[in-house]
Formats: C-alpha cells, sequence, structure tokens
C-alpha cells in the first residue's frame, strides 16, 4: 500500500484515484461503509482507492495512532493513504481545495464521503457543494448516509467522538460495537524490571500512546499478534503497585504459552473487555495467582468468539512510509 503526503504525491505520477474523504479516527463502521462504497466504484472502474486525510486525528486523544489507523485503512480496502498537515490547507476555499488538492494533486476520478463531512476553510464546503464540483469536473460522487446503532436503548450516530466517549468509561463491548473491530494499542516492546520471569509469567511492556485515549486503570481481556500468530492474553493498565508504584501509566500484557522473544518489536494488542481493576496484592505469589485467573478468563473470551478477531498491519504513516504497491 503506498502511505506519503499530499507534497510527497507531487510529481510521482500515481493515480488517478477513487478518494475516500475523512479523519478516519477508529476507522470505525461509518468509515468502513465509506470503504465499502469505493470498494463497489472500484469494482466498475477499475481504478484504485485512495484515502484523503490528516495526519492529526482526535487531538490528545486519538483512537488510532497513524500506523494503525493506516493498517486499519488497508485492511478495509484502500489501496494508497494521502496524508496532509491541517495547517497547510486550513486556508483554502472549498473551491482551491478541491481545485489544487483533489483533482490537481491527487488527481481524484471520483470523491466519496460520508453525510456529515466538511471541508475548506472554516469548513465551509459540504457533500452538497462537492457534489457540484465533482460533477463540474465530469468526476464520481458519492455520499455515505448516517450509520447509527443501539447506545443504551437509544438509536445514535457511529462516531468517533461517542467510541471515545466509551473507551474513557471502560465500555469496551460498546466501543468494540462501534468501531467493528476491537480498540487496539500498540508500541515497541521495552525492557521492564523482569519480575514476570522470576514468578513465571514473563510480560511484555509498552508505553502508551502519548496522544493516545487512555483507557481506565484495570486488567483487561486481550489478544495480540506475536511471531505471526494470535494468542489470547492479559493486560494490565497503570501503575502497578504491587511490584513498585510508578508515576506514569504503562501497559503491560502476559501472553500465555508464548515464549519467544518481543523486545524491540512493535506488537498490537487487541482489547475484548475489562476484568478488574487494579489492585495492590500482599504478596507476589497473591498476584500471580490473580493473573493466572485472570488469564484463563482472558482465554475464555478470545476462545468463545464466533470469529477470529482482526488486528490491523502496521502500515505506513507520515514518519514510516511503505511508498510502493
Amino acid at each position: 500500500m503506498i502511505c506519503l503526503s499530499t507534497e510527497e504525491l507531487r510529481g510521482r505520477g500515481e493515480g488517478p484515484f477513487l478518494v475516500v474523504l475523512g479523519n478516519f479516527d477508529g476507522v470505525h463502521r461509518g468509515h468502513q461503509a465509506l470503504l465499502a462504497a469505493a470498494a463497489e466504484k472500484k469494482r466498475e472502474t477499475g481504478l484504485p482507492v485512495a484515502v484523503w486525510t490528516f495526519e492529526e486525528t482526535g487531538g490528545r486523544d486519538r483512537i488510532t495512532p497513524p500506523p494503525l489507523r493506516a493498517g486499519w485503512l488497508e485492511a478495509y480496502g484502500a489501496d494508497a493513504v494521502i496524508y496532509d498537515r491541517f495547517e497547510r490547507v486550513k486556508n483554502l476555499s472549498p473551491e482551491a481545495f478541491a481545485e489544487e488538492i483533489l483533482f490537481g494533486t491527487v488527481g481524484a476520478r471520483g470523491c466519496i464521503c460520508g453525510f456529515n463531512y466538511r471541508f475548506g476553510r472554516e469548513r465551509s464546503g459540504d457533500p452538497a457543494l462537492l457534489e457540484r464540483l465533482c460533477r463540474e469536473r465530469g468526476a464520481f460522487f458519492h455520499c455515505v448516509e448516517e450509520v447509527t446503532d443501539l447506545v443504551d436503548g437509544e438509536s445514535v450516530s457511529v462516531c468517533s467522538t461517542l467510541i471515545r466517549e466509551l473507551l474513557r468509561k471502560g465500555d469496551l463491548l460498546g466501543a468494540n460495537r462501534l468501531l467493528g473491530h476491537a480498540f487496539v494499542t500498540c508500541g515497541e516492546v521495552l525492557h521492564g524490571r523482569g519480575i514476570g520471569h522470576t514468578v513465571g509469567m514473563p510480560t511484555i511492556n509498552q508505553s502508551p500512546d502519548p496522544a493516545g485515549i487512555l483507557l481506565p486503570r484495570g486488567v483487561y481481556a486481550t489478544f495480540c499478534r506475536a511471531e505471526g500468530k494470535l494468542f489470547a492474553s492479559v493486560t494490565n493498565v497503570g501503575l502497578r503497585p504491587t511490584v513498585g508504584e510508578t508515576s506514569e501509566v504503562g501497559i503491560e500484557t502476559y501472553i500465555p504459552g508464548f515464549r519467544g522473544d518481543l523486545y524491540g518489536k512493535n506488537i498490537p494488542v487487541g482489547y475484548l473487555g475489562f476484568l478488574r481493576g487494579e489492585k495492590k496484592f500482599s504478596s507476589m505469589e497473591e498476584l500471580s495467582e490473580t493473573v493466572a485467573e485472570n488469564a484463563r478468563e482472558a482465554t475464555e473470551i478470545f476462545l468463545a468468539l464466533e470469529e477470529e478477531p482482526r488486528l490491523p498491519a502496521l502500515a505506513g504513516a507520515p514518519e514510516k512510509r511503505k511508498k510502493e504497491l
């Protein structure tokens, strides 16, 4: 998959594209509907699908950092992800944005957006305007209607804002339903204190995404991909009070049955459900017994899934791009 900036795209001869527009934080079911519409048009035209989006999403509470977002976009059918900086385009009028960026640099032969998409200076462009601009250019246009679901018995729009609210509360079942896949964190495996090895439960330690949303402190049923295989796992998000509380929240995952070396590797971890709050145990023995029980619970949840859960490949991003199809 191609992952590059709008500036890098100039002069490369890529395209033309069917262009899907949006922020895509979380790549939730609403975003997936956009990509499904693009895939249908791709089958008709043979044109590749490119997502045009901003490098920045979600402020300091983003659901998916760039490598995960690009990976999910690829998993749901994007052939290319084209990034731009908000600061670079924020003062363009809607017409200038379409002419210079979409039809100019990107080479859009068609545009797909959601019902609430806004573009151009002060968000003054809307789907009706984009449809007109596409028609004037002889380009295909499609607007995807609102995707809804029930939350607490009420019909709501599937959106990143609501998913963030559910994640802040630790409602992974609700968040994952709206996402259409598991909430995932990812990071380089760091060297810890090695305490897990001493009790026969080696763990992987990762730092949270500094700009990402943080789940409530506690223990979660999770799964991860290590050395190309999926494993059930159990993950603590918190300060690890039993082994010497730290001031910074960390992510520590125990993978039953795995004994490989993952230091320095980026390991995605998918979250299935909340098991218990974080607590300080009176001894390492008590901690080990509880973690073993949590691991059994997590494995049962993992094995009970109707379908094998998905984890995205860590596709390119502005910081680390794969530039070839």
